[in-house]
Order: C-alpha cells, then sequence, then structure tokens
C-alpha cells in the first residue's frame, strides 16, 4: 500500500452491526457527520472490523463525538468513498477547527479536466490498497491550487497530495450517473508535492522538491446554501 491515510472528528450517525456470513466477523457501518475546512457539512461513510469494531460497539453509540484514523477505499457499488477506520477515540467536543485531513501518494493515470469558469481542476489518483491494488479516487482542486496543478501536474506523474474527503448528496436524477447513485465522493486538494513522472529523461531533483499549497475557499452562507 502507498501512503494512504485519513483523520477525521465528527458526530456518529447510528450504528449498523453485520457479520461476514463464513466467519462470523463483527462489520460495523455508520456514518459521521463532519465540517470540511471549507465550512460545510458533509456525512462521510465508515466502515470497521475486528478489534476495533467489538471496541467501536462496547464504547461509542449514536450523536458522540469520535475521532477517527484509518485509510480511504472505494464503495463496492457506486461512488463514495468508504473510511477503513482502524482506531479511533472518544471526545468530549468537537474542536474549533475542521479535523478532516487526508494524505495520499499516488499516480495520476487520467488525463486532467480543467474547468476554467469555474477555475476547477479535476484528475484520477491511484492509489493501491491491499484489498484492491487499482483503487482510484476522484481528486479536485480549486482556485489559484486548481492553476498551479495544471501548469505542473500530467498523466502518469507521482504525486503526495493532502486535502480532504468531500462526499455530496444528489438531490436529483442525472444522466451522469443512470446506475441510481445517491451520493459521490472526491478529494479536495489543499497541497500538493510533484514526486515525479515515468518520462524517461526528465530526472526532477529531489533536493528540489516543493510543497505547493493554497488557502481553502470558505463557503459564503449569506449565498444560496451549498448542500452535502
Amino acid at each position: 500500500m502507498l501512503l494512504n491515510k485519513i483523520r477525521v472528528v465528527g458526530k456518529v450517525l447510528p450504528l449498523e452491526y453485520k457479520e461476514k456470513s463464513l466467519t462470523k466477523e463483527l462489520l460495523i457501518y455508520f456514518s459521521l457527520l463532519v465540517t470540511n475546512p471549507n465550512g460545510v457539512h458533509s456525512l462521510l461513510r465508515c466502515h470497521t472490523s475486528g478489534k476495533a469494531a467489538s471496541a467501536l460497539k462496547e464504547q461509542v453509540v449514536a450523536d458522540e463525538i469520535i475521532e477517527v484514523k484509518g485509510y480511504l477505499r472505494n464503495e463496492k457499488k457506486g461512488r463514495q468513498i468508504i473510511i477503513q477506520v482502524v482506531e479511533f477515540s472518544k471526545l468530549e467536543d468537537i474542536p474549533d477547527y475542521a479535523v478532516n485531513q487526508v494524505r495520499l501518494l499516488g499516480r495520476v493515470i487520467s488525463d486532467y479536466e480543467m474547468a476554467p469558469k469555474e477555475n476547477l481542476f479535476s484528475f484520477k489518483l491511484e492509489v493501491p490498497t491491499k484489498e484492491n491494488p487499482l483503487n482510484t479516487f476522484f481528486c479536485r482542486a480549486h482556485d489559484e491550487l486548481a492553476t498551479e496543478m495544471a501548469k505542473q501536474v500530467r498523466k502518469n506523474d507521482l504525486i503526495l497530495l493532502e486535502g480532504f474527503l468531500q462526499t455530496k448528496k444528489l438531490t436529483s436524477p442525472t444522466e451522469l450517473y443512470p446506475e441510481k447513485i445517491t451520493r459521490i465522493s472526491s478529494l479536495i486538494c489543499q497541497s500538493f508535492v510533484l514526486l515525479d513522472t515515468v518520462t524517461v529523461n526528465n530526472f526532477y531533483p529531489w533536493n528540489n522538491l516543493v510543497l505547493i499549497s493554497k488557502e481553502t475557499k470558505k463557503i459564503d452562507f449569506t449565498k444560496p446554501k451549498e448542500t452535502d
């Protein structure tokens, strides 16, 4: 597995208990209500098993505040990114600052798409996991960072990305998702390091690696509300 980790704080929604059909291992699914760095609320889907699931069942109930740490994987059916919880801790209150931090190391596997009117840079990042060696995430960068990535990042480049996970609920049917997808996730990039490219005639000097980072634009709540 390449670098793939997330740390997030949120309010727990009701826990859903299941078990594996063969081993009877406890599986727990739940959602966390979190505040993103852009000020928007988002429901993030979580899953855990094994010792972490047993501890969660004993210690946590709905509406409590927890910090979870783990890694990201794709939903088996759909376009939602799941947080695979490895460990958690209970908190008394939600911190004043947003805690939704993702770090990924992966390879850009798509030609980027730039939407000039929105100043939005979109791409796919391949980050293999033990369960899925072809694990791929949809990523986006906005505003100044979108401009920087459009200048520097190309297909097959290896990048280190930091940002946050956002999941949105689709409020109406769309031709883009004919399979009746209800929620879609993406990773919002806040900073990145271009590590290297597969082009053999380019050898980037590692002592000159630069972190490109831009402030996250806050959502203006005096304008029409953005729904997640």
